[in-house]
């Protein structure tokens, strides 16, 4: 059965016609361009006044996983065994966002981190500024890397792989 004769269940009850569908192939996906920004405006009222903002990188797959793979893991003790834990160092994590994916209207960084010693500066400084505007800022890249609630709870520690 080819993509375009799967119709979804709540499609079929709304008619009996299969919806017109086009699967695409590995080379289209491949060729997407789907890395923008443009749609990505986050509204920053705070800092300059109104129509202030900035944009936000879609971030890849190998972004996630590298923000993913900064998980510490620990062992504890739990009953008899001992267990890895994984936690995510949230501390600062809108700002570490904020410096890895905001953008100008042509694509470009906004911070120039040229070191890890420039990047904790810049994360310092980020802290003094109002709550609000990073907050939206993080939250934007949170949902653009497909991060549920649930996926921040486990990355902050609530997942345990067992281990003897």
């Amino acid at each position: 059965m080819s993509c375009e004769q799967v119709p979804e269940m709540e499609d079929l009850a709304v008619s009996d016609e299969a919806p017109t569908r086009r699967c695409l192939t590995g080379a289209e996906i491949l060729a997407a361009e789907d890395r923008g920004f443009q749609d990505n405006w986050v509204p920053t009222p705070e800092w300059m006044g109104p129509g202030a903002g900035v944009y936000v990188l879609t971030p890849s797959g190998e972004d996630r996983e590298r923000y993913e793979r900064q998980q510490k893991t620990r062992r504890v003790q739990k009953g008899r065994r001992k267990v890895e834990r994984r936690e995510m160092n949230l501390d600062e994590l809108r700002e570490r966002l904020m410096v890895d994916f905001t953008c100008d209207e042509n694509g470009q960084r906004l911070f120039n981190v040229a070191s890890k010693e420039d990047t904790r500066e810049t994360i310092r400084l980020l802290r003094k500024k109002a709550a609000a505007p990073v907050g939206r800022i993080g939250d934007r890249v949170i949902e653009l890397m497909g991060w549920s609630d649930a996926d921040l709870e486990d990355m902050v520690g609530n997942s345990e792989s067992g281990q003897s």
